[in-house]
């Protein structure tokens, strides 16, 4: 086969190969007109924050497949797009595995001012220990 379609195109299709297989997509369900300044931060929003004073952005809908098919890596690609958008904070709508190693996550953006947040952090748990085993 490489003979055929010679090196430079070999390269080619074997690069396009490559990041078709360990793709990862962001699919913009829905978003709205608002465009917040950029943040950088990226926080979870618990239950019992209330969304009525944040801005809604986007719900994003993000696709990996095989090694990118983890958690960190659809949560780093979701950031991204996030900042992108404008928002700095999320709601988890949706987390999912299919067959053949492909994970979805769906999540609604907001952009939320400095005194939501802080509030939204005096909901995490304190003195407490996670531990994952996979």
């Amino acid at each position: 086969m490489r003979a055929d379609i010679g090196e430079k195109n070999f390269w080619l299709v074997l690069l396009f190969l490559f990041f078709r297989i360990n793709a990862q997509t962001v699919e913009i369900v829905k978003r709205s007109t608002v465009r917040p300044a950029a943040d950088e931060r990226f926080e979870f929003l618990y239950t019992e924050t209330s969304l009525s004073s944040l801005a809604f952005v986007a719900t994003i809908k993000i696709t990996g497949k095989e090694k990118n098919a983890t958690i960190p890596k659809l949560f780093f690609k979701a950031r991204d797009k996030a900042r992108e958008l404008g928002g700095n904070c999320f709601k988890l709508v949706d987390y999912k595995t299919q067959p053949a190693e492909e994970a979805i996550m769906i999540l609604d953006l907001f952009n939320a001012p400095d005194e939501i947040l802080k509030t939204n952090r005096s909901h995490e748990e304190a003195n407490t220990l996670f531990v994952f085993f996979g």
